[in-house]
């Protein structure tokens, strides 16, 4: 996703510099926050987990969330690498990031932009599954290690997996990796569409 399409921006004049919301003055960091606070009562709530066990859940959860992001990003990375057109960097916002590519990148078939967005999320099946496997056998015993398995899993399979294939596109505020492949298969079929008959 490019730069112009994040949800998040930081300028001196708004709060400082702190990252915020697009036409917000709510700083990027509550939604971390409060997916903390959230994970930790869910899991207290339900789980009959102390405070301090649930508090616990809710921190690692959200620490191994952050490192799936970027093992997802590590993945569209290597995808990029391997098409001739690299990534940049990776613009953090919370728990998501976003692809950073050149501003002056020239202008790519559909299928490079495809085989780009293609780069993450089979990552974040596979440590879906993996963490899926783990959690069947911790769940039984309860405690902390069966929540953060679950719920990493759920994360990773769902959210950072499947969920990054959904097409969500919204020109100049939201694009993810669903909404890339989609835009491209449009445009190459409109491409092919127009193409010439030979």
């Amino acid at each position: 996703m490019p730069a112009s399409q994040m949800p998040i921006h930081s300028d001196p004049e708004t709060m400082g510099g702190t990252p915020v919301f697009i036409g917000t003055r709510v700083p990027a960091q509550t939604l971390l926050d409060r997916l903390m606070v959230l994970t930790a009562g869910v899991a207290g709530w339900w789980g009959a987990l102390s405070v301090s066990d649930a508090l616990s859940v809710g921190a690692v959860s959200v620490v191994i969330m952050f490192v799936c992001e970027n093992l997802h990003q590590w993945g569209h990375s290597r995808a990029a690498r391997r098409t001739g057109y690299p990534m940049i960097g990776v613009h953090h916002f919370s728990l998501f990031s976003a692809c950073l590519y050149p501003l002056d990148e020239p202008p790519l078939p559909p299928a490079i932009h495809i085989r780009r967005a293609l780069g993450g999320f089979w990552i974040n099946l596979l440590i879906g599954l993996l963490l899926g496997a783990a959690a069947l056998s911790l769940w039984p015993q309860g405690g902390v290690a069966g929540w953060v398995t679950a719920i990493s899993a759920i994360w990773n399979f769902f959210v950072l997996g499947l969920g990054a294939l959904l097409p969500i596109d919204i020109p100049g505020v939201f694009t993810i990796d669903g909404g890339t492949i989609w835009r491209y298969l449009r445009e190459g079929k409109r491409l092919q569409h127009n193409a010439p008959d030979e």
